[in-house]
């Protein structure tokens, strides 16, 4: 699901793997994402080099349990996220991430004690002036 917000410009990615990316690759409607909630946990199967040179985010929320289960996210997806200054915030270390916008610029706010029943390490917010959506 890709949403737009003033001039910033969100991804959202969800279980989505190569296969998903290589046809939004194809349809060409995909450029310069501000926020991108990396597809499967940043497991190996998904964020391919190709698809996030094409996004390019600024901002990049992988969200998965504590432990990393099954590997994720993998170091080289999160090393490939990283290599154009992107700044990476990850669930199960981070805590709960809060994304704020005004349609000009994205704050991140981490909550990383935030408990939420048992789902504190697992939840990214993003709020906009008159909305709310939560992943």
């Amino acid at each position: 699901m890709q949403l737009e917000y003033g001039t910033q410009k969100y991804l959202f990615m969800g279980d989505a793997e190569k296969e998903v990316e290589t046809k939004l690759l194809q349809e060409d409607s995909l450029e310069d994402i501000d926020v991108l909630k990396v597809g499967h946990h940043g497991s190996e199967t998904s964020s391919t080099k190709g698809f996030i040179d094409k996004v390019l985010p600024e901002i990049s929320i992988i969200s998965v349990q504590n432990g990393r289960y099954n590997n994720m996210p993998s170091k080289d997806i999160i090393d490939r996220l990283k290599i154009n200054g992107n700044q990476v915030y990850i669930t199960d270390t981070d805590g709960t991430i809060w994304i704020t916008s005004d349609g000009i610029t994205n704050d991140v706010i981490i909550l990383k004690d935030l408990n939420l029943n048992g789902a504190s390490k697992l939840g990214l917010r993003v709020y906009f002036r008159y909305a709310l959506f939560s992943v």
